[in-house]
């Protein structure tokens, strides 16, 4: 009995010493919260169902600037974990076998997380014309084609360059994408743009008979490209479209198209 008693005492102490160790977590930069307003927003609504793997109250939070300052961080072991979006989390693990999934971070789940299009609120014409492009996407089935294509069952066809339709005297927009979020924005190896946004782009571009032009940003340059009038259109992360949830990363004076891509959770992704 004495011996049972001291292995049990033996095994909630290891569990406190567990549940108290600090566990820093890296994740992209939002334009209107700190680390301790995310991290607070998280624990606010933490439960069981929402953190699987990670004990939300040992979590330090750290802000990076882009996926790859994220890899670095991690690779350096200047964080313990990352997390990232779910599609992001799959090619992470799908091109790094040094990677791991950890656990699960489904506090997105009540966020309505999406992709979007940014513009500034003087542009609701503009937003409106990609919002109409968007429906016709959907409606005719093309939108999805492109997310299997390009996301849920990637090709090697899709890696090759995107051909965007040139007409002539016709109006160009310009459209800022960040090259963060692969596979739906990144960087290809000879400097391009690539990936389901640019894809998208190509048939938003036909569909509305204007040229398209791409400039590639910093994550946090987003609202400067708007603002300064580089940019007509910015791809954007959105972290909740929920009007009741804290409003995490769209300044004010900046509207957003309907969401093109949605998902329910993010990874937390580790070294092996």
């Amino acid at each position: 009995m004495k011996k049972f008693l001291a292995f049990s005492l033996l095994v909630v102490m290891l569990f406190a010493a567990s549940a108290s160790a600090e566990t820093i977590v890296g994740r992209h930069s939002l334009l209107n919260a700190t680390e301790q307003q995310m991290l607070d927003a998280m624990k606010d609504s933490a439960d069981g169902r929402f953190y699987v793997g990670v004990d939300v109250d040992s979590i330090t939070l750290k802000f990076y600037d882009s996926l790859v300052a994220l890899q670095l961080a991690l690779d350096k072991g200047d964080v313990d974990l990352i997390t990232v979006p779910l599609c992001v989390g799959q090619y992470m693990l799908n091109t790094n076998h040094n990677y791991v999934l950890k656990g699960l971070d489904w506090w997105f789940v009540s966020q309505s997380n999406s992709f979007n299009f940014a513009f500034m609120e003087a542009r609701k014409d503009l937003q409106e014309r990609f919002n109409k492009a968007l429906a016709q996407m959907k409606r005719t089935g093309a939108l999805g084609m492109l997310e299997h294509q390009y996301v849920t069952d990637p090709t090697q066809e899709s890696l090759k360059p995107v051909e965007f339709n040139k007409f002539e005297d016709a109006e160009t927009i310009t459209v800022a994408v960040t090259g963060d979020m692969p596979p739906l924005d990144y960087i290809a190896e000879n400097g391009t743009p690539a990936g389901y946004n640019t894809a998208l782009l190509a048939a938003i571009g036909r569909i509305m008979n204007v040229n398209i032009r791409l400039i590639n940003i910093d994550t946090l340059a987003r609202a400067a490209a708007l603002q300064s009038g580089r940019a007509d259109v910015v791809f954007w992360f959105q972290s909740s479209v929920d009007p009741s949830a804290p409003n995490l990363d769209v300044p004010e004076g900046i509207i957003l198209s309907d969401p093109y891509f949605k998902w329910n959770e993010q990874y937390f992704i580790g070294k092996k």
